[in-house]
C-alpha cells in the first residue's frame, strides 16, 4: 500500500474533480495536461483510486457525497456520513488532517436543514483529526453570513452561480480556497474522464486546503 503524507495545496494549483474511479494511464493524462491536484469522493474512492493518481504524481483531496435531490439534509445525516467517509480514509491509509469538503447543493430543501447537516458533519470531521470544510453550490439559499456562520473552516466555491434565498451573491467572509469553473462536467480529451475544473486559492486568512500526496521514498543510506 502507498503511503500518504498530508500537506497544503499550493495556491495556483490547477485542479479537477470527478466522480469516477481514475486508472494510472487516466491519472497520467491528467498530469500531462498539467493538472496537479484531483479531488475524489471519499465514499467511493478505492485504494486503486488512490494508487493510480498519487503514482501520476498527483495530489488528492476529498469531498462527502452529493445528496440526491429526494434526500434531507439533517445533522444525523451529516454525522453519519463525516464518520463513514473518516473511516474509509483511514482504512485506505489516508492520515488524519485532510481537508473534508461536505457538499452543500440542490434546490428543495430548507437552509436551516442544509445548516443543521453542515454543522454536524464538521463537528464529526473535526472530532475525528481531519479539517471541516464545505463546498457550496447551487439551489441551498444560505446567506453569507449563515455560510460563514457554519462550524466549516474551508469554503469551496462552486461553478454555478452560488446566491442566496433572496438572489444575492453570498460568499464566506472568509473567502474562498478552492474554485471551481465553467464548463461543467468536462469531458477531457487526454483521459476520457468527466472532470469539474478547480484552481486552489488562499482564503483571505491565508488558508488553504489539505491534501495528499505519496510518501516520496527515503534514499538509501550508505
Amino acid at each position: 500500500m502507498t503511503t500518504f503524507v498530508v500537506r497544503d495545496a499550493r495556491p495556483g494549483t490547477k485542479a479537477c474533480d470527478t466522480l469516477s474511479h481514475v486508472t494510472l494511464a487516466q491519472a497520467q493524462a491528467l498530469r500531462g495536461d498539467g493538472f496537479e491536484l484531483l479531488w475524489l469522493y471519499a465514499s467511493v474512492v478505492t485504494a486503486e483510486d488512490l494508487a493510480a493518481a498519487t503514482g501520476a504524481g498527483l495530489e488528492v483531496g476529498f469531498v462527502l457525497e452529493g445528496l440526491a435531490t429526494a434526500t434531507e439534509p439533517t445533522a444525523d445525516l451529516g454525522s453519519r456520513m463525516a464518520h463513514a467517509a473518516a473511516g474509509r480514509l483511514r482504512s485506505l491509509g489516508v492520515p488524519p488532517g485532510v481537508t473534508l469538503f461536505s457538499d452543500l447543493e440542490g434546490a428543495g430543501r430548507a437552509p436551516q436543514a442544509w445548516i443543521e447537516f453542515a454543522n454536524a458533519a464538521a463537528d464529526a470531521t473535526s472530532g475525528l483529526g481531519d479539517i471541516p470544510g464545505a463546498y457550496i453550490g447551487a439551489g441551498t439559499g444560505l446567506t453569507s453570513a449563515e455560510i460563514y456562520g457554519l462550524r466549516t473552516v474551508r469554503y469551496w466555491k462552486g461553478g454555478s452561480r452560488v446566491v442566496d434565498r433572496n438572489g444575492q451573491l453570498a460568499e464566506p467572509s472568509c473567502g474562498w480556497c478552492v474554485v471551481q469553473g465553467f464548463p461543467i462536467d468536462y469531458m477531457h480529451p487526454a483521459s476520457g474522464l468527466e472532470i469539474d475544473l478547480d484552481v486552489v486559492w488562499q482564503d483571505y486568512a491565508g488558508r488553504t486546503a489539505a491534501v495528499i500526496a505519496a510518501q516520496p521514498a527515503l534514499a538509501a543510506v550508505a
